[in-house]
């Protein structure tokens, strides 16, 4: 039977599926297999997208002495049209013949046949009984692949044999709708393997294109590709103002990074118009330098990623990692992979770390492959690199493998566990040496610019691999580093400024490197970091039956609270904590900051309230912790902001209230008490002491540590075995910590002063 429902987004999916075949390359290459990921967005020129599309689409290209084949199938796609339409391969249902009739579609993939000369001689589908199939349930499919040979970007681009950079070359096509396109290409860029060509091309209908494409010279298949087609008023149907068609495709292959994907023309302009309010800076010049920003090397060096993690952390990352299948979710079981890779505390971000995923594998028992099932690699998944969890499922765009579309759900009967073979890379140091200032490092060193406080390094392509990294410690007399501020920037920066983001994905820009410090600098230290690859095989245990009670599957850590005192605290300790109210520069707000040694407890326990003249209440309350500061980026202080004009012309009051007292309770499960540990990462509760935790657990102060100190993770509630007499955490217990908070509170009132401007 056919879905009734309707039916608008999986038909979307055709502009996708046939828009890649316009990235191919010179048609006389070898054979080529590779897999794209494709994003397009449809929407006004000044606007946000009305419709967004995404693909993974594995490519082969098949030469033989009479031309060649280019092949793309669709293995993942995801749809958001706007008003709630939205659709993506997962929902595709085999019980129902019109998906089922898409699904072999989308895996038997369009074919394009080129001949010697990398002319288009045919467009249509590689399967034609799946096309046949299909038209059944979809008439229009027809008439869409019969248009797409002569549509925008189906041509496969065929290369020059000889390139240079600056070269130029034009062409026109007649394109359906757009009347006459005419293109002109220009190598901005060039190599032994790559070639980056600058695309404009405009039409006697007046759309417009641009963009760029990074292609292979041994292929002449794509890297990377940005496009945007600017259409006038009365093309788009529907439409009564211009529209833009702007489109994204990153080949998992050759692509050095996915961070593309991350980037738009928005990010691109915000980038640029701050970059230039720093190049104009007085810091920038190193005339004025805040001393809050000043930092040592070793920090800077830990947010470049170049401080590898420890192989003791590595071995927890990799004992942690489990799927689960979700077998309420349709139309077939739904898998879920989960880990942890980093622990983070107050005022810090994740560590990075870089990562590339090579392939996936779905194992059973034996370690053998699942039957009939192939799982394309996704390499979109290493920008979960950097994040603290790991938490995805089949429908994210970052999940790191894709399955065909409407597979049968007993195919993944007797799935044991999950690998994916990747590579994590690292950093390491291979050359350091002392520059005395104004001097130069040498010819395979990049070149130096020195100013009395400030030192600037250009990375030349001389100066060793382009993944290198090179940093700069800067020296005072006594050649004692100095510490300062770090300013990483590419030098595309510099030029002027395209509307889309420069090739992210398919090369380094030549990166530069400034220090500023607030004392002169007498000499630097010059370091080389290389870029090095170690093979690694990540194994996702079956973790379906652990929140059922299952047993424990590695160990997962939580971070310290912030403002949790290690000794106990009286509220009038607490209470002096708050400092004098001051109204903000603009006169918006009534500040209400905390200082000293107690100030993180008072803003997490306590509470600030602004009082009219007769002592009521009145609202507009904001806490600022210092993790919302971090958060955010404001250096600003920890406390309280209060609307100004709650107050009305009334006198400007604000109540302070603590609780009485803040105590730890401490107990190692060894010893009798409140908690017993029951195995299996379970804590029982005592009767007697269940008001306290439930207490406890609901000002989340609650807390669990292993034998070396550190906080382990808590299950949910609602986890089998989780309750008022029982709780559950990840990994062996050795203590469980909590606050005491007694009421009542203790408060005091805060008046502003005649002159408590900020």
């Amino acid at each position: 039977m056919d879905r009734t429902r309707f039916r608008r987004p999986a038909g979307h999916v055709f502009s996708i599926v046939l828009a890649l075949s316009g990235f191919a390359g010179n048609a006389a290459a070898a054979s080529y297999d590779d897999a794209y990921f494709v994003r397009q967005e449809i929407g006004p020129a000044s606007g946000q997208a009305l419709i967004t599309q995404q693909a993974l689409m594995p490519v082969t290209l098949r030469s033989d002495g009479n031309g060649s084949r280019l092949r793309a199938r669709t293995v993942w796609f995801k749809l958001d049209a706007g008003y709630g339409q939205r659709g993506d391969s997962y929902k595709l249902d085999a019980d129902y013949a019109d998906d089922a009739a898409m699904a072999a579609f989308l895996g038997s993939g369009i074919e394009t046949r080129l001949d010697r000369s990398g002319r288009v001689v045919s467009v249509g589908a590689a399967d034609p009984q799946a096309l046949e199939a299909l038209a059944r349930h979809r008439p229009q499919v027809r008439e869409a692949l019969a248009r797409i040979g002569d549509a925008v970007g189906v041509r496969p681009f065929a290369l020059p044999e000889k390139l240079s950079v600056g070269q130029r070359w034009r062409e026109t096509q007649k394109v359906p709708g757009l009347g006459e396109l005419a293109w002109t290409m220009r190598v901005a860029a060039l190599d032994a393997q790559q070639v980056e060509l600058e695309m404009q091309a405009s039409s006697s209908e007046g759309a417009a294109l641009t963009g760029y494409q990074v292609l292979r010279r041994d292929s002449g298949m794509p890297v990377e590709a940005r496009l945007t087609l600017s259409l006038p008023d009365g093309l788009v149907p529907g439409q009564s103002e211009p529209m833009q068609l702007r489109m994204l495709a990153i080949s998992q292959r050759h692509a050095v990074a996915m961070t593309a994907t991350q980037w738009d023309a928005a990010d691109w302009k915000a980038y640029r118009e701050h970059f230039e309010v720093l190049l104009a800076s007085p810091e920038f010049r190193g005339e004025a330098v805040p001393a809050d920003e000043l930092r040592d090397l070793d920090s800077h060096l830990k947010q470049m990623a170049i401080a590898g993690l420890p192989e003791a952390e590595w071995k927890r990352i990799r004992g942690g990692l489990i799927f689960r299948i979700d077998e309420t979710s349709h139309p077939r079981p739904r898998i879920d992979l989960s880990g942890q890779y980093d622990v983070i505390a107050a005022g810090q971000w994740p560590r990075r770390f870089l990562m590339r995923l090579k392939n996936a594998r779905l194992l059973d028992a034996n370690g053998e492959p699942l039957p009939d099932i192939e799982a394309i690699p996704n390499r979109l998944f290493e920008l979960t690199a950097g994040q603290e969890n790991l938490d995805l499922d089949e429908r994210d765009e970052q999940f790191p493998f894709r399955l065909p579309p409407a597979l049968q759900a007993e195919a993944l009967d007797g799935l044991a566990t999950i690998a994916l073979d990747l590579e994590l890379g690292g950093h390491q140091l291979q050359e350091q040496k002392v520059i005395a200032r104004g001097q130069q490092a040498g010819p395979s060193s990049p070149t130096l610019e020195w100013s009395e406080r400030w030192v600037e390094l250009k990375h030349a392509a001389s100066a060793g691999s382009e993944q290198d990294i090179w940093v700069i410690a800067p020296l005072d007399a006594q050649g004692t580093p100095i510490r300062h501020v770090a300013i990483p920037y590419g030098e595309h920066l510099l030029q002027p400024a395209p509307e889309n983001p420069p090739p992210l994905s398919s090369r380094y820009s030549n990166p530069r490197y400034r220090v500023i410090t607030a004392e002169p600098i007498a000499a630097i230290e010059l370091r080389r970091y290389t870029l090095q690859w170690q093979p690694d095989t990540w194994i996702f245990a079956n973790g379906s039956d652990l929140f059922a009670g299952g047993a424990l599957i590695g160990v997962r850590h939580a971070s310290e609270p912030v403002g949790a005192p290690a000794a106990a605290v009286t509220g009038q300790a607490l209470l002096e904590a708050f400092d004098t109210l001051v109204d903000d520069q603009a006169g918006y707000k009534v500040l209400v900051p905390l200082r000293g040694n107690l100030q993180d407890a008072a803003a997490r326990f306590c509470q600030a309230r602004p009082l009219s003249s007769t002592g009521s209440p009145v609202y507009g309350v904001e806490r600022r912790s210092r993790n919302d500061l971090f958060r955010s980026g404001d250096p600003g202080w920890v406390g309280w902001a209060l609307d100004r004009s709650a107050f009305g012309d009334e006198p400007v009051a604000v109540r302070a209230i603590c609780p009485q007292r803040i105590g730890p309770v401490v107990q190692r499960l060894e010893q009798a008490g409140c908690f017993q540990d029951l195995g299996n990462g379970y804590v029982g509760i005592a009767a007697a002491c269940r008001a306290d935790v439930a207490k406890a657990r609901k000002q989340e102060t609650l807390l669990a540590r292993d034998a070396g100190g550190r906080r382990l993770a808590e299950f949910p509630d609602g986890s089998e075995g989780v309750g008022e007499d029982r709780l559950r955490f990840w990994g062996p217990v050795d203590t469980i910590e909590y606050l005491r908070v007694d009421e009542p509170a203790v408060s005091r009132d805060l008046p502003l002063p005649a002159r408590g401007r900020r």
